[in-house]
């Protein structure tokens, strides 16, 4: 089933108010191009992210408000008193000031899925759904294709977007081995009578936790990390404790919500924290796509566009390519 582990089961916000510059560069990228696509329905819906933070971290959010403005997309930044005279079911949260962006929102995962696979059969690919991709075939040190329980594939470009289990054809070959992926847990909860069903992304940069509004009651994170292998990822009751523990101490009227249901799910990281997309530096015609954890279904247009390109042999933005190579990660 296509998004059945990381990207089926994340929270689907759509966030391009991001630190880092190369992450903020694809997912605006991204959400520009899923704008733009006339043979899909909208997959964004712009609620509107709101970021909580200490006023110690305003240097930064500084500048990633300047950086989204020279890309066209205004945000402004807010004390305390503005914050909750505009959002007053803010007034218990802990914050001395936040980053505002009508501009982001939450994404339709499914929505996404179904228009990129419909896109991708209506371009000639064959999906092959319960096939287990078990190795790949090298032969003098270049790719042949893939090993699977279905039989081999041939191919002269094998593409490693495995997510959790990136990096795995490779037998540690292949230079992805340095991802690592981590648990996270998400919560249903109930809703506040005075939290409006209609409120923005509210995520507390600092205390570590996010809330969005989700049918008649909430999606809650504490944006834990838990090292995992690749695999179905376990429930762990203490996620549920530290949720009840950020909502308590800072959440304000978060405070005392019911929670419902709650659910895991692995994010897979390079060392960096920036996607890995680019050819293999030992095995040549192997191409790696990974390391998209906590954003890769915001940033998946970008990413399969440069992708695409750096496969076809166009042109791209050199310092982008470079930023996400994984040559990066040479001895």
């Amino acid at each position: 089933m296509p998004g059945a582990h990381a990207s089926g089961k994340n929270a689907g916000i759509a966030r391009q108010v991001e630190f880092d510059p190369v992450v903020r560069a694809l997912a605006v990228r991204s959400l520009r191009l899923w704008s733009e696509r006339a043979d899909a329905r909208p997959v964004v819906t712009r609620t509107g992210g709101l970021y909580l933070s200490r006023r110690s971290n305003r240097p930064r959010l500084d500048e990633a408000v300047r950086a989204l403005a020279r890309d066209g997309i205004a945000c402004e930044i807010l004390e305390r008193p503005a914050v909750v005279g505009r959002w007053k079911f803010l007034e218990g949260v802990s914050l001395e000031c936040a980053v505002w962006c009508a501009h982001d929102g939450i994404a339709d995962i499914h929505a996404m899925l179904l228009s990129a696979i419909d896109r991708a059969r209506a371009g000639g690919f064959v999906l092959r759904p319960r096939t287990e991709a078990q190795s790949l075939v090298v032969i003098d040190g270049r790719v042949a294709g893939v090993r699977t329980s279905a039989g081999p594939v041939a191919a002269d470009v094998v593409v490693d977007a495995a997510g959790a289990w990136a990096g795995l054809l490779g037998a540690g070959r292949g230079s992805a081995s340095g991802l690592v992926p981590v648990r996270r847990h998400l919560f249903t909860t109930s809703r506040p009578g005075e939290w409006p069903a209609d409120a923005p992304v509210v995520w507390h940069l600092d205390e570590g936790f996010y809330v969005r509004p989700e049918g008649a009651g909430l999606l809650c994170s504490p944006c834990d990390e838990t090292s995992q292998p690749p695999g179905d990822p376990v429930f762990d009751p203490e996620a549920e404790e530290l949720l009840a523990e950020k909502l308590t101490r800072h959440g304000g009227l978060l405070a005392g919500v019911e929670v419902r249901r709650g659910w895991p799910c692995l994010r897979t990281f390079a060392p960096d924290r920036r996607p890995v997309i680019g050819w293999d530096r030992r095995i040549e015609g192997l191409f790696h796509v990974s390391g998209l954890g906590g954003f890769g279904m915001t940033a998946s247009a970008a990413v399969g566009e440069l992708a695409a390109a750096l496969i076809a042999g166009d042109g791209v933005d050199a310092a982008l390519a470079a930023a996400v190579s994984p040559a990066r990660f040479a001895e």
